[in-house]
């Protein structure tokens, strides 16, 4: 169904630093097709997986290994029902996990309704208007449709690809919460010049 990927040279275990997690992912991520939307609910999927084992928090190295199975994990099929659920308020003092959710579901209620409008083609994989990024009828601003120009954003936006004014990264990330986690996919939605 996907293309292959390229072998992975790093290894999962040596991930400490925000360099070594975005290097990680977009080594990963080369060669899929997956739809973001599809790629979105197998990641909410995952994460629920996480949060129902009682992980609080990801290592870097979890996080990475997450965001990389999401390209081949089976994704949870698409329910209108959570249209219902956008403008509610679930938790009046949400937990870190509340707020991950509630990104991930609107992220893939904006992917829906951004094809709906006709602004993305019908695979949600490319803009059908003339234009860097759209505002999906939801409110979602968008300029990456693709998984993997979704998580380089998000690596650049959150960890600054690894790099503090150019120099590379060596500090460790140490352990990533929920809203961390919530705060990095809502910054892949952006083009990274934007950030």
């Amino acid at each position: 169904m996907f293309a292959p990927r390229p072998r992975r040279t790093t290894a999962l275990s040596t991930i400490r630093t925000a360099h070594d997690l975005c290097a990680y992912v977009a080594e990963a991520s080369g060669g899929t097709e997956r739809p973001l939307d599809e790629y979105l609910r197998a990641l909410w999927r995952l994460g629920a997986e996480r949060h129902r084992a009682g992980r609080a928090y990801l290592t870097p190295a979890e996080l990475a290994e997450l965001l990389v199975a999401a390209f081949d994990a089976p994704a949870v099929p698409f329910d209108p029902e959570w249209r219902r659920l956008r403008d509610q308020t679930i938790d009046t003092v949400p937990d870190g996990y509340t707020t991950w959710e509630a990104t991930v579901r609107d992220q893939i209620l904006d992917l829906d309704e951004l094809v709906r409008a006709g602004l993305a083609d019908a695979s949600g994989s490319f803009f059908a208007v003339d234009a860097d990024e759209v505002d999906a009828p939801g409110g979602g601003r968008w300029g990456n449709l693709a998984p993997r120009d979704f998580l380089s954003s998000a690596c650049a936006a959150t960890f600054g690809e690894g790099s503090r004014d150019g120099a590379p990264c060596e500090d460790a990330l140490g352990l990533i919460d929920w809203d961390r986690f919530a705060t990095f996919l809502a910054k892949g939605q952006r083009r990274s010049a934007d950030w």
